[in-house]
């Protein structure tokens, strides 16, 4: 099927290589993969480890709006080029969240990647009595279309694999605890106890503590990446003999060229909830292969109990549903 461009109004979710959404942060992810030594067991730990669920059932609607107005904001860039809420993902209510990127190209397809995300009232954003907001989930799959290299290949693309979830999964740790505190009527410089930590090298981090560290460093720097990478971060992450880089002092080395791949779908899976998937999907040339787990949400001062069981979101390749924890 031959893909429209990038004109005014035509993104429905699936974006070519002429889009400026595409690649509008890979200097940051760059940045990041120069640290990779620190940052692959970072996304190991926090990646697998996050809490999403957090907002209690009976504040959803609320948490919607919240939520929704973050991401409104942050799309707001691209507002000149047509992106809106409503086309900026390929919503879908069959618990699909994740991003594909497909490299296939020929007479009847072109490159392009589509970020699908459940919608707001499918039943993958609930876990128990708790929520996630959609919204949030979809600014996630959006910061991996930014992230990637235009045209890029799946081989290509695969070296990033150890830390491609380090950008989007602190942003989605702050932006969660911002929503579940605007939701609650929360001072935002509290610290929240989601009763979630992180062990990264030989610290302790909880997870509230962890979310209001890095959205007061994320202020204070151009970029996230450049906030990660800092001497600030490096040293809460107990990383002090590191010497910090930003986008402008990083050498960028060529990727590889990779040959021989006909049709690839690279698959983010952003947890539904707090487990979940990343897998590498190969189209036609073989199965899927390459699966870690993601979570998000939990910690602090406040203290969050408003959970109700211990039920969690099992995801399968094509659906989610629910089972009941080992």
């Amino acid at each position: 099927m031959q893909l429209k461009s990038e004109t005014k109004s035509t993104f429905h979710g699936k974006y070519s290589k002429s889009s400026p959404v595409v690649g509008a942060r890979v200097k940051e992810l760059e940045l990041i993969y120069t640290h990779k030594e620190i940052f692959a067991n970072y996304q190991k730990v926090v990646y697998d480890q996050q809490k999403l669920n957090v907002i209690p059932l009976a504040f959803k609607e609320k948490a919607d709006e919240i939520s929704k107005e973050i991401y409104a904001a942050y799309i707001k860039k691209y507002s000149d080029h047509g992106l809106t809420i409503e086309n900026s993902v390929d919503w879908n209510n069959v618990g699909f969240t994740r991003t594909y990127l497909s490299d296939l190209e020929n007479e009847w397809n072109t490159w392009s990647v589509d970020p699908l995300v459940a919608t707001p009232n499918d039943k993958s954003h609930i876990e128990g009595q708790m929520y996630r907001p959609a919204y949030i989930c979809a600014l996630h799959e959006l910061m991996h279309v930014e992230e990637m290299t235009p045209g890029i290949l799946k081989g290509q693309y695969a070296r990033f694999k150890s830390v491609v979830e380090v950008l989007t999964v602190t942003k989605t740790i702050i932006l969660m605890d911002e929503v579940y505190k605007k939701t609650l009527n929360l001072p935002m410089d509290i610290e929240v106890d989601y009763e979630n930590s992180f062990k990264l090298f030989g610290k302790t981090i909880k997870q509230g503590e962890f979310a209001n560290f890095y959205r007061t460093l994320e202020a204070k720097y151009p970029s996230l990446a450049e906030a990660l990478v800092s001497k600030q971060s490096l040293t809460f992450l107990n990383q002090t003999n590191v010497e910090p880089m930003n986008i402008n002092m990083q050498v960028l080395g060529g990727f590889l060229a990779v040959v021989g791949y006909a049709a690839v779908a690279l698959a983010f899976l952003l947890n539904n909830a707090s487990f979940g998937t990343v897998g590498l999907v190969v189209t036609g040339l073989g199965v899927a292969s390459i699966f870690g787990g993601v979570g998000l949400f939990a910690n602090g001062i406040y203290k969050n109990e408003r959970t109700t069981d211990n039920e969690i979101l099992d995801a399968s390749a094509c659906l989610v549903r629910n089972t009941n924890s080992p």
